[in-house]
């Protein structure tokens, strides 16, 4: 999951994917997740293989940090998604499909490496949603 916003509407977005989150099967033989938040640029704030309690896992998307600087370098987040996030040593189930879900203020500020980076990531997995 990627998340990004202002910061006067950071607590907003947190709490959406929070809400996200709580619907979801987490588990160890369940679903897992992983956030990436960016600005400037994109940081993996924990892998796949992290949290298997739901209750943990809503307060560690809680405590994410607003990162600040450029909020629409979407085309990096997905790049770093694909590069370091679905990897199996970063917690990545072969045998488990893979979706990514983008949460952002606006649009990218490149929209064809945009495009091209979504275009690499689901093409490893059945869907982006953004």
């Amino acid at each position: 999951m990627f998340i990004t916003g202002q910061p006067d509407n950071w607590r907003t977005i947190l709490e959406f994917v929070q809400e996200i989150v709580r619907g979801l099967n987490v588990g160890k033989d369940g679903t897992h997740v992983a956030v990436i938040s960016y600005g400037n640029n994109a940081k993996l704030d924990f892998n796949l293989d992290e949290y298997y309690d739901i209750n943990e896992l809503v307060e560690a998307v809680g405590n994410v940090a607003y990162r600040g600087g450029n909020t629409n370098t979407t085309a990096a987040a997905l790049r770093y998604c694909r590069e370091t996030m679905f990897t199996e040593a970063n917690g990545d189930r072969k045998d488990s499909p893979n979706l990514v879900v983008v949460v952002t203020d606006g649009g990218s500020n490149d929209k064809d490496i945009t495009i091209d980076e979504a275009y690499k990531v689901s093409s490893t997995m059945p869907a982006i949603l953004a």
